[in-house]
């Protein structure tokens, strides 16, 4: 977890740790920087054997709120915690990132809590080069795709996005019932839906 959300890497992060040590210990580890000296970085770890496994997926939950860092087994957070530590000099976390250790090969499962029971985290692409014309929230250029797409994700109103050569719209439903979506051929533009888990499908290009 990082105080940054642009990949800055000389800001303050923390590391949660599960199976470190050949999957004997887990902990915390607060970096201040990026020099990697020692002075610059506190770990702390607690016993914890086989608390990965190769054989079966385990789930865990990470928390850190005001500092107050913790690691746990299961769904649940606040459940079967296995590692806690307060930071005395904490930061607000922007950004979370995963990865396995080097020369040990994992697979992750992310769980994604759904937006007020709606939107699933994810985005579906239209398979023609229709501009879907709803009503614009806004334009931003020079925008990379996933950058496009997280705009749209942290806007309810967003239900989607227009994305053409580093150039993206964010638009939302018009007032009042649609049926199907106005579109204008623009040859490069893609649209893109978010996913709608209780709908049991996506935008796509109509409804």
């Amino acid at each position: 977890m990082s105080n940054s959300d642009d990949g800055d890497s000389s800001k303050p992060m923390y590391s949660f740790i599960m199976g470190g040590e050949k999957n004997l210990r887990s902990g915390f580890q607060r970096r201040n920087d990026d020099t990697l000296t020692l002075a610059s970085q506190q770990t702390v770890h607690y016993d914890t054997p086989d608390v990965c496994s190769c054989d079966e997926y385990r789930p865990f939950w990470i928390s850190a709120i005001n500092g107050d860092l913790m690691i746990g087994k299961g769904l649940i957070v606040g459940i079967n915690v296995i590692a806690e530590w307060t930071d005395p000099n904490p930061f607000i976390v922007r950004s979370i990132g995963l990865f396995t250790s080097q020369q040990i090969l994992g697979e992750w499962k992310v769980q994604i809590e759904v937006v007020n029971n709606l939107y699933d985290g994810s985005f579906s692409r239209c398979t023609t080069d229709y501009k879907a014309v709803l009503d614009i929230l806004f334009s931003k250029e020079k925008t990379s795709l996933l950058q496009c797409a997280a705009l749209c994700d942290k806007l309810l109103a967003c239900i989607g996005f227009n994305y053409h050569n580093q150039s993206c719209e964010l638009v939302e439903l018009s007032p009042g019932v649609v049926t199907q979506i106005p579109k204008n051929q623009e040859d490069g533009w893609e649209f893109y839906s978010k996913c709608y888990r209780y709908n049991g499908a996506c935008l796509w290009c109509y409804f």
